[in-house]
């Protein structure tokens, strides 16, 4: 059984939770018909009256959530990158860029590659605000994306044309917005 307040106490912390009970006792198959149809925003945790989902275990799974892993196998994504360990590897012409997101950068903002490479973007939000959602776009590639806080994108693109080309964020998401930007500097191969 749930401990005694553990709803209320998740209120507190959690304004933007919302509880539904229904009447009589339907099972955990219509608890989640209806947390599903009602919900609003990006998660969904469903328990059951008779405590088989423990809400204490909630705050867990949206702390698993912002560190890029699966609440489903628990296990990290492969390509998640935390804070300071932003890094750009070459394999031949394979190209892994590891990089975070945060109000008003991206890190790394200068990616350099040839002409002929296999790009691969590995970008993690690494927002700590749950309303900070970041954009990402390198127009001349067709490169977009859109990343929820402590979330994570891989996009993969060849780069074939030469030149520099400006990346940033699309979603306004500071007064900094407009720094957020960089560079992808495609160079002879």
């Amino acid at each position: 059984m749930a401990k005694a307040g553990g709803l209320d106490a998740l209120k507190a912390e959690f304004p933007m939770l919302r509880v539904i009970r229904h009447r009589v006792s339907c099972g955990q198959s219509r608890a989640v018909t209806t947390g599903v149809s009602a919900a609003r925003y990006e998660w969904i945790a469903t328990l059951d009256g008779d405590g088989q989902n423990d809400p204490a275990d909630i705050p867990r799974l949206l702390a698993t959530l912002d560190a890029g892993y699966d609440v489903v196998t628990d296990a990290p994504n492969p390509n998640a990158v935390k804070a300071k360990e932003e890094r750009i590897e070459r394999e031949g012409k394979e190209v892994h860029v590891y990089m975070t997101s945060v109000r008003s950068h991206f890190t790394p903002d200068i990616i350099r590659v040839k002409k002929g490479d296999n790009v691969h973007l590995h970008i993690t939000n690494v927002e700590q605000a749950h309303d900070a959602t970041h954009g990402f776009t390198i127009g001349s590639y067709n490169v977009h994306s859109s990343l929820e806080p402590g979330k994570h994108v891989d996009i993969t693109f060849l780069a074939d044309k030469e030149g520099t080309f400006p990346f940033y964020c699309t979603e306004f998401c500071s007064a900094l917005h407009l720094e957020m930007a960089g560079y992808l500097l495609v160079e002879p191969s």
